[in-house]
Parts: structure tokens; C-alpha cells; sequence
């Protein structure tokens, strides 16, 4: 009998996480057990990155509403400038808001660099820095003379901000599974290319599957490490280590044992 029949999801997914010396198992596994494998990974990656980021968003300020009604200051966007009752500073889901209408502008100085994305809004204008990219937007609120903006029109759109919500999760899910299979494919042809140069017969489909195993511990650290926090997770730094230990794991996979 195959044993291949016998490996199931779970056995795909322990495997590919802390057994690199038996990918070579994984070789011949189903079709249909690869796509759903794919697509439970993809899952997983998402719940704890995008969906894990809103719910906790949502928990940590009473919800939607409640935020908008009872802890944010009463504000008002008119004329092309912001004006508040009172002021604001919070972090949440590693991200700083802060709000001081008495400010013209935002000075530099204002960024700490602790937190992996930072918004800051001041009488005129809204800049937005995300540290782990080095992004940086800034809105000038007098290109918006004509727009009037309140507590109660926030309260109108609640609906659609869950809405975005729900359509932020889809949307995460088709990127976070395009993005998977194409790290797959670029580790694949770069390890076949590997291969040839040393003069190895490896079918191109046997590699690519393998990678697709070789992903998933980075890709879930990586999604663990950014959901505790951590900004590393989202560097460029981490983007190389992951894909040296993609490249090398699928390598280990593929190795000839030694000869006694």
C-alpha cells in the first residue's frame, strides 16, 4: 500500500513544522490533500495575523461605537482644520494614535519609534509612520476644506467600518495565499536551479512541494512573532532570514545520505 495514503493533514502539518528529515514522506502525497493543506495553512496564517489584529483591536476598545462615543474626544474636522476637547495618546495593537489639536504641524520629534506604526493627527494636518517599512503619508487637512467630519458622522459609518473589516480578512486571505505559492515557486526553481548546477535529476513538482513545506515554520513564526508585537517580524531582516531558511530546508530535504 502507498504510504503516502496514510499521511494525513495533520501529519502534513507536524512534519513540515518539526520534522524536516521526513519531508521526503511528503513526496507523492494526494493532490487533493496538498490544496486542502494549502489552504488550512493559509487559513491558520490569517486567523492569527489579520483576524486576531481586528478582534483584539475591537476587544481592547469596548468595540466600534463604544470607542467612537464614550473614549474618543470630542472632535471636529472643518475648514480644513482639526479641532478637540481634549487630547489623545494610546497604543493598541502596536500602534500609537495620538491626537494634540493645539499643534500647527507635526515635528519629527514626536515619533518615538517604539511602536511599529504611528498616527498622529494635530490641528492641520494627519502623518502616519510605520517604522517596520520605514512608510511615512502625511494628509494636509486644508486639501479637504469642504469635508466636515464629527463623533456622529463616525457613528453613521460604523456598519461600513465592519464591513471593511470582513472584506479586510477576504482580502487577506487570497493575498496571504498568493503570496504563499509564489515564495513557493521562486524557492522551488531557485533550489532546482541548485540542483542542476550540481548535476541532480529532481522533478521540478517533487521541489515545489516540498517548499511549500519548507514555508510554513517561518511563515508561522513570522505571523506569531508580528501578532505578540514584535517589529522584527515585518523587517527586511527577517525577510532574508526566511528565505535562506526556506532554501535551506528544502535542500536538507532533498539531501543524499552519507555513505559509511
Amino acid at each position: 500500500m502507498d504510504n503516502t495514503k496514510k499521511i494525513s493533514i495533520w501529519d502534513q502539518f507536524w512534519i513540515s513544522c518539526t520534522k524536516p528529515s521526513q519531508y521526503k514522506k511528503l513526496i507523492g502525497v494526494s493532490k487533493g490533500k496538498i490544496v486542502i493543506f494549502v489552504l488550512l495553512v493559509t487559513l491558520i496564517m490569517t486567523l492569527f495575523g489579520t483576524v486576531m489584529d481586528l478582534v483584539g483591536l475591537n476587544v481592547s476598545i469596548g468595540g466600534v461605537d463604544n470607542f467612537i462615543e464614550n473614549r474618543l474626544p470630542k472632535f471636529q474636522l472643518k475648514n480644513g482644520a482639526l479641532t478637540a476637547d481634549d487630547d489623545m495618546d494610546f497604543t493598541v495593537a502596536g500602534t500609537r494614535i495620538i491626537m494634540d489639536t493645539k499643534k500647527k504641524t507635526i515635528p519629527e520629534s514626536e515619533f518615538n519609534n517604539e511602536t511599529v506604526m504611528e498616527i498622529y493627527f494635530s490641528n492641520t494636518q494627519m502623518v502616519s509612520e510605520n517604522h517596520a517599512i520605514g512608510q511615512k503619508l502625511t494628509i494636509n487637512f486644508a486639501d479637504y476644506k469642504d469635508v466636515v467630519v464629527s463623533n456622529a458622522t463616525l457613528l453613521k459609518y460604523v456598519p461600513i467600518i465592519y464591513f471593511l473589516a470582513i472584506l479586510t480578512i477576504c482580502l487577506s486571505f487570497v493575498f496571504t495565499l498568493i503570496g504563499y505559492l509564489l515564495f513557493a515557486v521562486f524557492m522551488a526553481w531557485l533550489a532546482n536551479w541548485s540542483f542542476k548546477l550540481r548535476k541532480l535529476k529532481v522533478p521540478f513538482g517533487a521541489v515545489f512541494q516540498i517548499a511549500l513545506y519548507a514555508r510554513v515554520p517561518c511563515m508561522l513564526i513570522g505571523t506569531i512573532g508580528s501578532l505578540i508585537g514584535f517589529s522584527f517580524f515585518a523587517s527586511t531582516i527577517w525577510w532574508c532570514i526566511s528565505y535562506i531558511a526556506t532554501y535551506e530546508l528544502i535542500l536538507f530535504a532533498f539531501r543524499e545520505p552519507k555513505k559509511i
